[in-house]
């Protein structure tokens, strides 16, 4: 059995793709039903805060079902797997869904500067809730990672290692998997490490996808400034930086704000 992180052994546990699968099935079903049931506010949100954990999911459950070999090849080939190449798909549609349809058009009538900019501000305060979510579970995993590299560096300088011993020391891990007992303790130290670092990837990703709404939500807003085409240009560049977009989509909130309570008013 695979050594993993808490956060990935439920996300990799072979019944959670299932799960994840007849929840965002129910969604898109319930959605052609209800119409634009996904737009609405409660449900858009928990819909795209839960996606990116459905997708890691759909990947990481088959790979680690079959690397454990708790089932079958064919089971865990054809059922696993076309499980999670379903999830896949049908969490890819709600989060693309999700940036093109963030809010109702109809609610709005013929108001489009309305509509653009609380489509701008949903997409972007979805956005930030998610990046700091996720942000937060990035930062215990960078910890964790960088404790056990931490850790590795002062038991390298302790010892006494040099770049020699550094070069000779992959070579000697390998021989060690060769020998009965000492090979469970290599594996165990390897898969604890790559556990750690498989885990940051996770959430570095899952960071990202929320990184992108955030950036759809700031340049829906800049295309409704009067800025010129220059300008525009370059904030939609900058819109895209990570760390920048966070703080920027900060202020397009405040404005987008302001502005709403202008139109309103008005």
């Amino acid at each position: 059995m695979m050594l993993l992180s808490p956060a990935a052994m439920v996300l990799f546990w072979k019944g959670t793709p299932i799960v994840f699968l007849c929840v965002m099935l129910g969604l898109l079903i319930a959605d052609l039903f209800k119409r634009h049931l996904l737009s609405r506010s409660a449900v858009y949100a928990v819909s795209m805060l839960v996606v990116p954990m459905a997708m890691i999911s759909a990947v990481g459950a088959p790979i680690v079902s079959f690397i454990s070999s708790e089932t079958s090849f064919f089971v865990n080939l054809v059922v696993f797997g076309n499980i999670g190449l379903a999830l896949m798909i049908a969490s890819a549609v709600i989060y693309i869904r999700g940036h093109v349809k963030p809010v109702i058009k109809a609610d709005f009538a013929d108001d489009t500067e309305r509509y653009r900019l609380c489509a701008s501000k949903r997409l972007i305060s979805v956005g930030i809730a998610g990046n700091i979510l996720y942000g937060i579970f990035l930062a215990v995993s960078f910890v964790e990672v960088s404790a056990i590299l931490y850790l590795v560096g002062d038991s390298v300088v302790s010892s006494g290692m040099g770049v020699k011993e550094m070069v000779i020391l992959p070579f000697f891990l390998l021989f060690l998997l060769l020998v009965p007992i000492a090979n469970i303790i290599v594996i165990f130290l390897l898969m604890l490490a790559a556990a750690e670092f498989v885990t940051l990837g996770i959430t570095a990703l899952m960071t990202m996808l929320f990184v992108l709404l955030i950036a759809n939500g700031c340049i829906r807003y800049i295309l409704t400034t009067d800025k010129t085409k220059g300008k525009k240009a370059l904030w939609i560049f900058l819109s895209l930086i990570p760390a920048f977009n966070f703080i920027y989509g900060i202020s397009c909130l405040a404005k987008i704000n302001k502005r709403l309570k202008e139109t309103q008013f008005s």
